[in-house]
């Protein structure tokens, strides 16, 4: 989304929610036949496909992810040709290519975003709901012990020194979503 700093919303930009209907690499003109079959509303004036014009791109694949990095975050990308012509061949190795490219391009952004086991993502939830340290233990039964044990290795690992700094932290670093 830092790409696109006057772009708000890009989960509700029309040509990225009929990218979404596809759980795969697909053509823009194969996403511009699904919207006029369904008359899909603002799809011609969508803020993402009027950006990509600007900037010489008429037609390519696309690939639209939920990250599996951040939490809430919606990852795009995009390739064209130099022709905007993209034919059968190569729509079907850009489909292999484009998933694994996808994915080594978001890596470096989240290269500094600690690893969290599930449990420490569960206690590092219920602290961001402001619960004790006791109700954590009752709400996961768990001791009491164990919870200020994962709240300490959440601690080292977010390079923080109390809780609040490190729901802070989790927020920033999408390892928590905003309920």
């Amino acid at each position: 989304i830092s790409d696109f700093p006057n772009l708000e919303r890009l989960d509700n930009d029309p040509f990225v929610i009929a990218a979404r209907n596809y759980d795969a690499t697909v053509c823009w003109r194969e996403l511009d036949d699904w919207a006029k079959q369904r008359n899909f509303p603002g799809y011609s004036a969508s803020p993402m496909r009027q950006r990509a014009s600007f900037a010489g791109i008429a037609e390519g694949c696309v690939l639209v992810r939920d990250s599996p990095y951040q939490v809430g975050t919606l990852t795009f990308s995009a390739v064209t040709s130099r022709t905007g012509v993209i034919d059968e061949r190569q729509f079907a190795f850009l489909g292999v290519l484009l998933p694994h490219l996808h994915e080594l391009l978001l890596r470096p952004r989240m290269a500094n975003v600690p690893a969290l086991s599930p449990r420490e993502r569960e206690v590092l939830m219920w602290a961001s709901r402001g619960k004790s340290g006791w109700e954590v233990a009752q709400i996961l039964n768990i001791s009491e012990r164990t919870v200020k044990f994962h709240l300490r290795n959440l601690y080292r690992k977010l390079d923080v020194e109390k809780r609040s700094e490190a729901v802070a932290r989790a927020l920033r670093d999408g390892l928590l979503g905003i309920d």
